[in-house]
């Protein structure tokens, strides 16, 4: 992956600067660095329970749904993780008072699973929106 920076002096050979994939920049204070890379969302989607099915709405690097049960989603992706160990979070429409998820409940390289919770933490089919971040391979 390539990044290219105009700044505000417009285009001129002093002005763009291409980047790899490994760009970090410094905090606020400058007292730490951070990669850019790492900290994007490698995958995110939402999606919306349609006759019991998951069915897309958006989506960055999804391949399909998996409809495991009520309130149960798989995602699968189109570009496997580096390793199960990324970090999945997802929230959901509200049902009644609780707002519960269970994100991550069975995650391999190549997808990961989110569970809609309903009030007395049941799971319900509910529009979901989720995001994972981690290494792709």
């Amino acid at each position: 992956m390539a990044l290219t920076q105009v700044r505000g002096d417009g285009l001129n050979s002093d002005a763009i600067s291409t980047v790899n994939s490994d760009i970090t920049v410094n905090s606020e204070g400058g007292a730490v660095t951070t990669s850019v890379v790492q900290g994007l969302a490698k995958a995110w989607g939402y999606f919306v329970y349609a006759g019991g099915v998951p069915s897309s709405q958006d989506s960055l690097n999804v391949s399909s749904y998996d409809d495991n049960g009520t309130g149960d989603a798989g995602i699968n992706f189109s570009s496997s993780m580096n390793n199960d160990d990324f970090c999945t979070v997802a929230t959901q429409q509200n049902h009644g008072s609780a707002l519960t998820n269970n994100p991550s409940s069975g995650r391999t390289t190549s997808s990961t699973n989110v569970k809609g919770r309903g009030t007395n933490y049941s799971t319900v089919d509910t529009e979901q929106n989720w995001l994972v971040i981690g290494d792709l391979a």
